[in-house]
């Protein structure tokens, strides 16, 4: 594991210069320097104080399996992972990270050889995860494979896979590039001992695959060879070996270069332990730093005087020097048959052989996918979530499959008609509203339920509807409740300058309000009015001989106001 640190620093260092910057919080067994604020302990979490008050977790020392991040430390935000935070972490199967992160990647979680689901909150502003897989925010980047998953799909949305996105992942057995793919970042493949196939959709523009290795789109440099191969034959067309393109393919003992490549690039064949011998033609005039590191027990083949045989003298690398009789006399040509099919449950083989003189190797097809088919099915509903179960057809695999609940629409905003105001009469009043939402009219029980309050007294009562099954929310509404009117039993002029009233007794009102005037209009200056609390009253100091209009209303006191009923049909009178 070590060694694969110190190589990996090593392709940064190469890939931005010897005065490059390594990341902040790289492990410290590399001897790089680590960042100088102080460490403070919360729990399981070690962490620094950044300069924007926010905190970064530097280390974790639990053994949870399931772990959620906290998003506050101390009362401060979270707002950062460090660079091998986690690392060797092997407790952890799943972890998820809280909205609050802006800050983490694919060196987080290093070496954390069981971890398989990286998860984040749908509000995070810079992250997004789906299936495990740690992707930015748009899911046009993949940031993070976790190591310990067995298996993924790529999104077609991805234009690029970030550096290291794959690395260490040593339990994936085959990877698909989707079309869209336009950048693959540094050792984004590498150290994943088990990987045998790299496939590329035949519609990407920019990378290519044959026979499970990745090269650009024309095969002019190849770019990655998956570390679980053992065999390769390096087609014509290629004529640059990429930068780690070998990198940690420690089941090759043999190599054979074509005479179509120039150019090794760093690093190509380092950590290859098992490579025994490669033979590099004159065709190659230039190899770069660190090529075959980690790789004590290799020879280079060559011919004399040739580039790679000065290199080999200059690195100090073990050399054989070919006779131009011994030296390869042609290029191999292969032709493939596969001898076993793969399935979901075994890999199979296929075998290619030279055309010329009868060279042999196999190849390793990896398992096939499942061949799903559903054989149970249940449909989300709004208070559950839907569940789908398939089987293989071939091998009896089961897996589930969940369907999000189903979203419920507020009725807040629903129009809502047939509530009207009321008169008292003593029991409750429950009146059924219409409710109508987006041109759909609900139906009470099944959209919505009714609650009243206040509905039986006079004054102001209120109707709440709540939604209900496919709504959620509510809607308030109010209606008045008023007085029950009353009616003027007899209008008399007993004495001179009197006239009594004598009301109906009305039932749940505070009293009566008499409005008597000598403008059948009842206008202001000719109108006074008087507030009793029995049905009769006799009213003095009128003029004499002068007709008079009489009416009468009940009122109800709520709080302190009043509530009125309508008037009674006016009546008059001519005064003694």
């Amino acid at each position: 594991m070590f060694k694969k640190i110190i190589s990996c620093a090593a392709a940064v260092s190469l890939m931005f210069g010897a005065g490059a910057v390594l990341p902040e919080g790289f492990a410290a067994q590399s001897g790089i320097v680590a960042k100088a604020e102080e460490t403070l302990t919360y729990g399981d979490y070690k962490y620094t104080v950044l300069s924007d008050g926010t905190v970064e977790i530097s280390e974790y020392t639990g053994s949870d399996s399931e772990l959620t991040i906290p998003s506050e430390i101390d009362g401060k935000s979270v707002t950062s992972i460090g660079n091998f935070a986690f690392e060797n972490c092997n407790s952890l199967i799943s972890i998820t990270i809280p909205d609050s992160v802006i800050n983490v990647d694919s060196t987080t979680f290093g070496f954390c050889d069981n971890l398989t689901s990286i998860n984040i909150g749908i509000n995070n502003s810079k992250y997004s995860s789906v299936n495990g897989v740690l992707y930015n925010k748009n899911k046009t980047e993949l940031i993070c494979c976790p190591e310990g998953k067995t298996g993924i799909t790529i999104l077609d949305t991805v234009t690029t896979i970030g550096d290291e996105a794959f690395f260490l992942c040593s339990s994936l057995t085959n990877i698909t590039i989707p079309s869209g793919v336009k950048d693959i970042g540094d050792c984004a493949l590498t150290c994943c001992e088990n990987l045998i196939s790299i496939n590329v959709n035949s519609e990407n523009t920019n990378y290519s695959s044959t026979e499970g290795v990745l090269y650009n789109k024309d095969k002019t440099i190849l770019l990655c060879c998956p570390g679980g191969k053992s065999s390769l034959a390096i087609p014509d067309s290629v004529t640059s070996i990429g930068n780690s393109a070998f990198f940690e393919c420690m089941n090759f003992t043999n190599i054979t270069i074509p005479d179509s490549v120039t150019n090794i690039g760093d690093e190509a064949f380092s950590g290859c332990e098992s490579l025994i011998s490669i033979i590099i033609p004159n065709s190659v005039i230039c190899i770069g730093e660190n090529v075959f590191e980690f790789c004590d027990n290799v020879t280079i083949k060559c011919n004399k005087d040739s580039y790679a045989h000065q290199y080999a003298i200059n690195k100090e690398i073990a050399y054989e020097l070919l006779d131009d009789t011994s030296a390869p006399t042609h290029t191999h040509t292969y032709t493939s048959k596969i001898s076993e099919q793969p399935t979901c449950t075994k890999e199979g083989r296929k075998q290619f052989t030279c055309s010329q003189c009868g060279d042999v190797y196999d190849e390793i097809l990896p398992k096939t996918d499942h061949k799903y088919v559903v054989t149970d099915k249940i449909a989300p509903t709004y208070d559950e979530e839907g569940e789908t179960v398939y089987k293989c057809s071939v091998c009896g695999d089961t897996k589930l499959e969940f369907t999000a609940k189903l979203k419920r629409t507020s009725i807040a905003k629903a129009t809502v008609t047939g509530i009207s105001d009321r008169l008292y009469t003593g029991s409750a009043y429950k009146p059924a509203p219409t409710v109508k939402l987006n041109g759909k009219t609900l139906k009470k029980g099944t959209d919505y339920t009714v609650s009243y309050k206040n509905n039986k007294a006079i004054g102001k009562a209120t109707v709440t509807i709540t939604g209900k099954g496919a709504y959620n929310g509510k809607v308030t509404k109010t209606f008045m409740i008023y007085p029950k009117p009353t009616t003027i039993k007899s209008l008399t002029s007993p004495k001179t300058k009197q006239i009594k009233v004598v009301c109906k007794k009305t039932t749940g009102v505070t009293g009566y309000q008499i409005s008597y005037s000598t403008s059948k209009k009842f206008t202001k200056s000719a109108t006074k009015t008087v507030n009793v609390t029995s049905t009769s009253k006799t009213i003095k100091s009128l003029k004499k001989g002068k007709t008079y209009y009489v009416k009468v209303r009940t009122y109800k006191k709520v709080g302190s106001s009043r509530l009125y009923s309508t008037y009674t049909a006016v009546k008059k009178i001519k005064v003694k």
